[in-house]
C-alpha cells in the first residue's frame, strides 16, 4: 500500500468504532481484511461498486438517505464536516464534503439485518437532535462528476434556514446513539493510510486513534488567542481531547517559525476534569524550550 493512499485521496472516508474494532480483531481473516482495503482505497479515489440495499426517510428537511453494500462493508456517501478542507480552503468558513462513511462489517445475512436496523435507529435518533445545521452546495468549492464511474466528491458550507427555499439548502443530520439509554451524537474515524497498515500487519492488539473532530472542537484547537482558553462541559464531551490537539496544533506551529516570532508567554488551556469537587486541570505549553506541564489546581 502506498503511503498517503488515504490521507491526500480526493474522498475522505471515516468509520464507527465498531468497524475499527473489528478490523483490529482477529476474527477477520487476511484475505477478508485485504478486500476490505482494497474497496476503501478504490473508495478513496471515487470509484463506487455497489448496490443500494435500504433507504431512510428523516423527514422533510433533510435529503433521503441511501445505505449501500460492497461486499461484507455497509455504507454510505454521506455529508460531513471536513477539517483538512476548512484549513485548506481560502475561505473562512467551515467546509463539508461528501464523504465515504462505513458503518459496519458483516458476515452473514443476519449481521446485515441487525446492522441496517441500528443504522436507522441512529439516524431516527438523530434527526430529533436539538442541533441545527443547515448547508448548501458551493459553486465555487464544488466538484464535478468526470470519467464514468469514477467522480469528485461535492462540497457545501453553511447557511441558515432562511436559505432552504432560495439556495436549496438542507439540514444536516447527525447519526446518533441507536441505544435508547444513551443520548449522544456518534463519533468518527477517519480512516488513514496508517490505520489502513495497523489493520494488515496486526493481530488482536488494542491500538487505537483519535476520533475525528467536530467543527467545534476544530474551531477551539485552531483558535488565533495567546489567552487562556476555559473549557466547561460534562465528562465524555471533548475536553482533553481539544486540548491535546491544540497543543499538538501549536507545538507544530513553532515548529515552522523562529522563535522572534513566537509569542515567549506561551498557551495555557484550563479543563474542568472533576466536576463533582469542582478540580481542574492546567495544561501548560511553552512554545520556546517545547516544555509541557500539566498540575492539578485546588477547588474553588
Amino acid at each position: 500500500m502506498e503511503n498517503g493512499d488515504f490521507d491526500s485521496s480526493e474522498w475522505e472516508i471515516e468509520c464507527t468504532s465498531h468497524v475499527w474494532g473489528k478490523l483490529m480483531a482477529s476474527k477477520l481473516t487476511f484475505s477478508v481484511l485485504k478486500d476490505v482495503i482494497e474497496t476503501l482505497q478504490e473508495f478513496a479515489k471515487g470509484i463506487f461498486t455497489s448496490c443500494t440495499c435500504e433507504t431512510i426517510d428523516p423527514g422533510d428537511l433533510f435529503q433521503t438517505i441511501e445505505i449501500f453494500e460492497s461486499g461484507p462493508l455497509i455504507w454510505e456517501i454521506a455529508i460531513c464536516f471536513s477539517p483538512r478542507l476548512t484549513g485548506a480552503e481560502e475561505s473562512s468558513n467551515n467546509v463539508y464534503t461528501e464523504t465515504v462513511r462505513v458503518w459496519d462489517i458483516v458476515e452473514n445475512s443476519k449481521e446485515k439485518e441487525d446492522s441496517f436496523k441500528k443504522i436507522k435507529e441512529s439516524y431516527l435518533r438523530g434527526s430529533e437532535c436539538m442541533i441545527e445545521k443547515y448547508i448548501t452546495c458551493s459553486d465555487k468549492l464544488n466538484a464535478s462528476c468526470f470519467g464514468g464511474k469514477q467522480r469528485l466528491p461535492r462540497k457545501y458550507i453553511e447557511c441558515s434556514r432562511s436559505d432552504i427555499h432560495t439556495k436549496k439548502a438542507q439540514k444536516l443530520i447527525f447519526p446518533a446513539s441507536h441505544l435508547a439509554t444513551e443520548y449522544h451524537i456518534l463519533k468518527f474515524y477517519s480512516f488513514t493510510s496508517a490505520m489502513a497498515k495497523c489493520a494488515l500487519q496486526s493481530a488482536d492488539n488494542h491500538k487505537d486513534f483519535p476520533f475525528k473532530v467536530t467543527e467545534v472542537e476544530h474551531s477551539i484547537i485552531n483558535l488565533c488567542t495567546t489567552s487562556p482558553i476555559l473549557l466547561m462541559g460534562r465528562s465524555g464531551t471533548g475536553k482533553t481531547t481539544c486540548c491535546l490537539y491544540r497543543l499538538c496544533h501549536r507545538y507544530n506551529t513553532c515548529l515552522s517559525v523562529t522563535e522572534e516570532e513566537i509569542d515567549k508567554e506561551g498557551i495555557t488551556i484550563i479543563i474542568f476534569l472533576c466536576p463533582r469537587d469542582r478540580r481542574s486541570g492546567i495544561y501548560c505549553f511553552c512554545p520556546v524550550c517545547h516544555s509541557v506541564n500539566f498540575s492539578f489546581c485546588p477547588p474553588v
